[in-house]
Order: structure tokens, then sequence, then C-alpha cells
């Protein structure tokens, strides 16, 4: 399994679409070749549904939902981001 610091990639303010699209070009790849990836929230303060799209989302776009959700687990999320990730990809899934 492959753990990466969301801090590390986008800050601990996750709020714009080029922010989620840097956490995109890290999962992805990893993703496609069938890695587990955890990504850890430390640190992160807070997230906007428009990161979660950019980034969780078009993962659910491109290698569908089945498997993101399979290949992609979630640590350290403080409540305010676990509501907006629950919310956003719920909407997402939804739709797609």
């Amino acid at each position: 399994m492959t753990k990466i610091l969301v801090q590390n990639v986008a800050g601990s303010q996750c709020g714009t679409d080029a922010e989620g699209t840097l956490l995109k070009e890290q999962l992805l790849p990893l993703l496609k070749s069938g890695e587990d990836v955890e990504l850890d929230f430390s640190g992160v303060e807070l997230a906007s549904s428009t990161f979660f799209n950019a980034s969780i989302g078009q993962a659910f776009e491109q290698l569908g939902e089945k498997h993101v959700r399979h290949h992609v687990s979630f640590s350290n999320l403080k409540r305010r981001v676990q509501f907006v990730l629950d919310r956003t990809l719920g909407s997402y899934a939804k739709a797609v």
C-alpha cells in the first residue's frame, strides 16, 4: 500500500480544482497499476467539493467508482473534511 500525505501534495487548505488535480496526478498512476492507496489527511484543515471532484471524482470517471472505492482508503480526516468528502462523492456517484 502506498500512503499519500495530502498536505504535502495540496497543502492544508484543499479548496481548488488545481489542488485536486495535483492529487489526481499522483493518485491515478497508482490506481491504474492496481496499487492500494491510503490518502492521509493529517494536517488538512479544510477541503472543498471542488477539490474532491477534481481528484477522487475524476478517478471515479476514469477508472470507475468500484475500482477507486476498492483501492483507496482515507485516514486522519477532520469531521468537516469527512462531511464534505461524503457529500461530494455521494452526489458524484449518483450522477455518474
